[in-house]
């Protein structure tokens, strides 16, 4: 190292060197007399070029007078005025004369000098540049006034629009105009509904009290790698995991508490793109990435896996699930995988048996993976190997929104591979087998009387499978319309424990279901303004949605 270090400051020494010796030649008066005249012409040229693109109006030519009074003036007037360049004894220095330094002489790098010995060439050498303002004439100048008398009435009259869009704007805030932007949707329960959006979160509370608060959490008032929101999963100890397209935060419950990021560059993700993620029991947070999966144990590290180290039938992961036994269902553009994690707890277990479960020296993602499902090795039962959703019902059924349908699977206890690839413990539904409305199903929702929503690219699905097949009512189908969903395209449902039904959709906001009248829904969008002005001033966009296009939902009961 310290022989690279050597030979680095010989160059530099030697380098530094030869630009001494050249400007010593270049001081000379046959060197110079010679030179002068070359550079002059080279920056008259690109000078000339440069002014020329300035524009031709009396005002631009006169913002190119003061621009070049100011370059001269401020910027290269010491190198100007030169009187004598005179080769010093130390290297790479040259002493130079001034007329505007009292001092005489003064050192600078021979680098400096060169480029002053070009300004010099073309100024005060050959005096191509005169600058005087007696060279404007009389009708310049009169123009030069009226276009400032313009420019005066224009700059007034966009002082009085930006007062007058001020003056909306904090009537907005203030409660006037876009009532239904700022309106604060009815929880009707104590509890926290979670809106993940591509502009950030809304967390729309309701204390005991009964008084509903919507915060928005999005750049800069919280540290979030990106607005733009994966998933949002709260853990049992009530802390906070959201997804976004640049890696995962998270922080405790309580007020003030700390966020902390998990990224790639310090190990805890596969990929900075999260899609998903969802919280067990023990506190462990599983992610779906476009890169793989992982397992954050909070007390024994994190476990990746990918594509070299677990047998994932695609690297690009969608969504992930945990059922009531603790398993961990992944899913992406390759079908599904199962996990099942030795230390794994129910979903319903007790304090003892997950503070048990906390004190084995297993971690997290220490287990094995039961079964892969696909379209082909199911027998068509997954009816496609692209999946957007995974979710359970109150029956211990699993089911699956793809890319062409809908599928649900009954896993049988103590089967090694869950008799996945026994058709008996499968039914699905394409739009070709069922009333299905779309084939495209992005979110699903077992509610709490049995019946299944489908959210698709066209509105929403509801089987009740209380009704016998083939039954009038088993299918019913909302799609977007007067009193109805606002957008075609869901992606997001969730039930309150008033059991209305809240619906995410793509572009238009967020929908729930009237409570006197559960056919109609009631709609709420962001306002665009409050959006807009809340990027500068934060508490501006509290009370309002952070987008329209809502990608997650999920409820969260109060605390007890």
């Amino acid at each position: 190292m310290s022989f690279f270090l050597d030979f680095l400051d010989r160059v530099l020494l030697r380098v530094q060197a030869v630009a001494a010796s050249f400007v010593a030649r270049l001081a000379s008066p046959a060197t110079w007399t010679q030179l002068a005249p070359v550079v002059a012409v080279v920056v008259a040229a690109v000078a000339w070029l440069a002014w020329r693109r300035a524009g031709r109006t009396p005002l631009g030519r006169a913002a190119r007078w003061w621009v070049g009074m100011a370059s001269l003036v401020a910027v290269v007037a010491p190198p100007i005025y030169f009187r004598a360049v005179l080769p010093d004894g130390a290297a790479g220095l040259v002493a130079v004369e001034t007329n505007m330094s009292r001092l005489g002489r003064a050192q600078y790098p021979a680098e400096v000098v060169l480029l002053g010995l070009a300004v010099m060439a073309a100024s005060a050498s050959t005096y191509l540049w005169r600058w005087r303002q007696s060279r404007s004439s009389h009708a310049e100048r009169q123009a030069l006034a009226v276009a400032w008398v313009s420019a005066r009435r224009r700059l007034a009259r966009a002082a009085v629009g930006v007062a007058v869009v001020s003056a909306l704007v904090v009537a907005t805030g203030a409660g006037a105009g876009l009532a239904t932007a700022r309106e604060v949707p009815d929880l009707a329960a104590p509890g926290t509904l979670w809106v993940g959006t591509n502009r950030g979160a809304n967390r729309i509370a309701v204390g005991r009290d009964g008084v509903a608060r919507v915060e928005t959490l999005a750049w800069p008032s919280v540290p979030l790698p990106s607005s733009e929101i994966g998933g949002i999963a709260v853990g049992p100890g009530g802390e906070t995991w959201i997804g976004t397209t640049r890696g995962l935060v998270s922080t405790p419950a309580g007020p003030g508490a700390a966020w902390s990021l998990h990224a790639v560059q310090d190990g805890s993700l596969p990929d900075a793109h999260v899609f998903g993620v969802a919280v067990d029991r023990r506190g462990v947070a599983w992610v779906a990435t476009a890169n793989g999966g992982a397992a954050i144990d909070p007390r024994r590290g994190t476990y990746l896996f990918l594509g070299r180290n677990t047998p994932l039938l695609h690297q690009i992961l969608d969504v992930v699930y945990l059922d009531d036994a603790g398993r961990a269902w992944f899913g992406g553009a390759g079908g599904v995988n199962v996990f099942a994690a030795r230390t794994a707890v129910p979903a319903r277990a007790s304090r003892a048996e997950v503070t048990a479960s906390e004190a084995s020296t297993a971690g997290g993602g220490d287990g094995r993976w039961i079964v892969g499902m696909t379209r082909y090795n199911t027998g068509g039962a997954l009816p496609d190997t692209l999946v957007f959703a995974i979710t359970g019902d109150r029956v211990g059924r699993t089911w699956f929104g793809t890319d062409n349908g809908a599928a649900s699977f009954a896993p049988q206890a103590g089967a090694e591979d869950l008799a996945a690839y026994d058709r008996r413990h499968w039914q699905t539904y394409t739009v070709t087998n069922s009333d299905l409305i779309h084939p495209k199903v992005h979110a699903i929702l077992g509610d709490r009387d049995g019946r299944i929503w489908f959210g698709t690219e066209e509105g929403i699905s509801v089987l009740d499978e209380r009704v016998p097949e083939g039954g009038a009512g088993r299918w019913r189908a909302i799609r977007a319309g007067e009193g109805s969903l606002p957008h075609p395209w869901v992606q997001a449902l969730a039930q309150t424990p008033d059991g209305r039904i809240w619906a995410g959709t793509r572009g238009g906001g967020l929908a729930v279901t009237d409570a006197d009248d559960p056919s109609r829904w009631v709609t709420y969008r962001t306002s665009t303004v409050r959006h807009v002005v809340g990027a500068v001033l934060p508490w501006f966009r509290e009370g309002n949605l952070a987008s329209d296009d809502v990608r997650s939902l999920t409820w969260v009961p109060a605390a007890d």
